[in-house]
């Protein structure tokens, strides 16, 4: 299918990804080794908003051709993995970009999979209003990556969905994907209801699992916490878990999110609030994890938004057993390095020393997940709209970024199994987009630590949600091999010709799309015996 350039300015305004050409490169010839540091692309020091860039960009393309543009755009989200012949849920979350009015488009279905049961005509009503969006039925009868698409009848837009995976029996790692990092009203910053923001995730952007992380809550506050998170858990629809953000804003040492494997765990209050202090460092918070009984088995600790200046994350500080992931992205932006697209923008910007690669280098092993970070009532994707939750009134903050969010691969959708995937490394990080990243070293998952003499086989499979840019294997720092994308949505390839390992060396991928989307792949550590 080709789309016009209205149609596709379109789409990336309402950042509902491009329609998805199956194209694929078993690609050995075209690795290539990164002499160089510095990026292929030149990415602009300071981005605007993609959506804000998009949108005056499709506002003009409308003048210029005659025609009246239309202020909505359509997210369109499935589960990644689904069975042949069972139903499944696609939601439809609508963004309205800048505009009032509650949409009221009518809307038909089609599918890549010519013999998929697919909804009737809808047509959006008042009884969508609340949370802007609806969920339909499908059921899928070919194998297969299949993707839907859903066509506004009166602007003439369509708007597609991540690529589904469906087959005929469950693989053993299944791909969820969720949003851990997200302030309702119960944050002194934060908006909407409880209630409301772990529905909107759950429904209209239909994410498999979620979590409040509100700052340093009372006790209070922490017991209706708990409380939230295990009356809406629905294991093999919905995961929650207990969490809370250790908001250690005079304490020099960053912030900590703190995740727990059961509902129950203490909270351990920073200094945000004179008098309310529990804990005097992120020593002394990992130590009374420990005397209140709990392991890293049981508990974790992940460093959100960790470039940022206003509260930069200092790397000699580090415990193992509980500190195994990094925020690598949020709608604050990306931490990884000073290079790339995305560079944290909001309140002072990012700190030179505290990027992800920088506690690589301090010899961290840290994992990577992605976030919202939201505080607007809408987590997921559209976080970075500091919007009223309950009102009419939206707008795009202009130094923030879409909401991110974290892949897992785990072997059934129950809190217990994300918080393992989580805690093992097996996860990645992307910037709101389900792109599909697969990453293996000697059949190794991503996250894993393992011994060789050998040097490493590494494969990696992406499947994206646009047109890939590039696909960048990363080792030490160092970007070590790239390949282009070329206008592919898939790209898949073995390296083999890597160097025996020195006494620990570490691996991960970087993902980087034509829009400006992104994922990244928790590292792979090899060391020798």
């Amino acid at each position: 299918m080709r789309f016009t350039r209205r149609q596709m300015l379109f789409n990336i305004a309402a950042a509902s990804g491009l329609s998805f050409l199956k194209s694929s490169a078993r690609a050995q010839e075209v690795l290539t080794p990164v002499r160089s540091q510095a990026n292929h692309i030149v990415w602009p020091s300071k981005m605007p908003s993609p959506i804000d860039r998009a949108v005056e960009q499709a506002r003009d393309v409308a003048q210029s051709e005659g025609y009246e543009f239309s202020p909505y755009g359509l997210l369109v989200n499935a589960s990644t993995n689904q069975l042949l012949d069972v139903p499944f849920r696609l939601s439809t979350a609508v963004l309205r970009l800048g505009h009032t009015d509650r949409f009221r488009g009518s809307l038909s279905f089609r599918c890549s999979d010519p013999n998929a049961v697919m909804p009737p005509p809808y047509e959006f009503s008042p009884k969508d209003d609340l949370y802007e969006s609806h969920l339909f039925e499908i059921t899928l009868r070919r194998e297969g990556q299949q993707v839907i698409t859903i066509r506004e009848e009166i602007s003439g837009n369509e708007f597609s969905s991540n690529v589904i995976v469906a087959s005929k029996r469950e693989p053993k790692y299944k791909l969820y994907c969720g949003d851990i990092h997200i302030h309702s009203q119960w944050s002194f910053d934060g908006r909407g209801e409880p209630d409301y923001n772990y529905i909107y995730a759950r429904d209209a952007m239909n994410l498999d699992f979620a979590c409040l992380t509100e700052h340093d809550p009372t006790d209070n506050i922490w017991e209706r916490i708990k409380a939230k998170a295990r009356e809406l858990y629905q294991p093999g629809r919905f995961a929650t878990m207990s969490a809370y953000e250790w908001t250690a804003h005079n304490l020099g040492e960053g912030h900590k999110n703190v995740y727990y494997r059961d509902w129950e765990g203490p909270v351990l209050r920073s200094n945000l609030v004179p008098g309310r202090a529990g804990t005097t460092s992120a020593a002394d918070l990992w130590a009374k994890l420990r005397k209140a009984g709990k392991s890293g088995k049981t508990a974790m600790t992940i460093a959100p938004h960790p470039a940022a200046k206003a509260f930069p994350v200092p790397w000699d500080h580090y415990d193992r057993e509980f500190q195994r992931c990094v925020e690598i992205y949020s709608t604050w932006g990306n931490s990884e390095s000073s290079a790339g697209p995305r560079q944290i923008q909001y309140m002072e910007g990012s700190a030179q020393g505290h990027f992800v690669q920088d506690g690589l280098a301090a010899g961290q092993r840290l994992g990577f997940v992605g976030a919202s970070d939201s505080h607007s009532g809408r987590p997921g994707y559209p976080a970075h709209s500091r919007l009223y939750y309950d009102s009419d009134y939206v707008r795009w903050e202009p130094e923030l970024y879409t909401g991110g969010i974290t892949g897992v691969y785990a072997e059934e959708l129950t809190r217990e199994a994300v918080f393992d995937a989580i805690r093992n490394r097996r996860c990645y990080a992307t910037t709101g987009k389900r792109i599909i990243v697969d990453f293996k070293a000697d059949d190794h998952w991503m996250g894993e630590e393992y011994k060789s003499t050998n040097a490493p086989h590494i494969s990696v499979k992406v499947t994206g949600t646009a047109p890939l840019a590039s696909v960048t294997v990363v080792k030490n720092n160092r970007d070590y091999f790239r390949v282009e994308g070329r206008g592919r949505h898939e790209l898949e390839f073995e390296y083999g010709k890597t160097e025996p390992p020195g006494e620990t060396d570490y691996y991960y991928v970087r993902v980087i799309q034509e829009d400006y989307e992104m994922a990244w792949a928790s590292p792979i550590w090899i060391a020798r015996p």
